[in-house]
């Protein structure tokens, strides 16, 4: 479900969401193992391309657990350059930014 390549712009991760978690549906627990790889990984690689061709995720849990915990400890400049997400739908996608939004609310908040 990942590969990794080097080129003269910087190296990739490329992770397949439908490969790794055979196109079933994902939950709390998926996420913090794709958080997890991403934070072992993160120094390792400067791009993250995270591809959920023909996968509706649809499960705000997975979405907080994977990347709205990641930006509660990563600027969110540094997160754009870094997670490059593919095919992902619509539906996907808003619930994703509403997760983000909400978690640099919660940081913005916790700083003052």
């Amino acid at each position: 479900y990942c590969r990794q390549s080097i080129s003269s712009s910087g190296s990739m991760i490329k992770l397949n969401i439908k490969e790794h978690y055979g196109g079933r549906s994902v939950s709390r627990e998926d996420g913090l193992k794709l958080r997890l790889f991403f934070e072992s990984n993160w120094e390792k690689t400067d791009v993250f391309e995270v591809d959920f061709k023909d996968m509706n995720i649809a499960s705000v849990s997975f979405f907080d657990e994977a990347f709205g915990k990641l930006a509660f400890n990563k600027p969110i400049d540094e997160l754009k350059i870094k997670i490059n997400l593919q095919n992902i739908n619509d539906f996907d996608r808003q619930l994703l930014n509403n997760t983000l939004k909400e978690r640099y609310e919660e940081r913005k908040k916790e700083s003052q």
